[in-house]
């Protein structure tokens, strides 16, 4: 699973810099600690999809181009009747600290395909999404 020490990214060229209170940048300097994680989809009414609903996340995030994988907890056939293809959504990831749990987001993301299958003892709804910046190239 991803860990918030990803939340500065330093790139050749640049960086991606993201704002972090006190709390969660104390938080995350510690040995251990519980990682949260919710992907916020835009539908309507906007979804949340959270820790308990993730099963485990693949996320790239470069210079130009970001992808994410979303494997998410489909047991109760939660998402049999929803198509999330096309949607947009944002990825967070966040830490339990003393003011609660605090979140910071990564991006903005499109939902290209969803995917149903099963792991051993679940059943699973795979979300695979592209980052806006992926979108410049096809511009023109």
């Amino acid at each position: 699973m991803p860990l918030l020490y990803h939340i500065k990214t330093e790139f050749s060229t640049g960086k991606i810099m993201r704002s972090l209170s006190a709390t969660l940048l104390a938080a995350q300097k510690t040995t251990s600690y519980p990682a949260l994680y919710k992907l916020v989809i835009d539908t309507a009414p906007e979804e949340t999809l959270g820790t308990g609903r993730v099963i485990d996340i693949v996320h790239d995030e470069e210079e130009w181009q970001q992808s994410c994988t979303v494997i998410l907890n489909n047991s109760d056939g939660y998402f049999a009747a929803r198509n999330y293809e096309g949607t947009n959504a944002s990825l967070w990831y966040g830490i339990t600290t003393g003011a609660g749990d605090e979140y910071v987001q990564y991006g903005g993301f499109k939902v290209l395909a969803q995917t149903f299958s099963s792991i051993p003892g679940r059943l699973t709804c795979t979300l695979s999404l592209s980052g806006f910046p992926n979108f410049l190239a096809e511009d023109k």
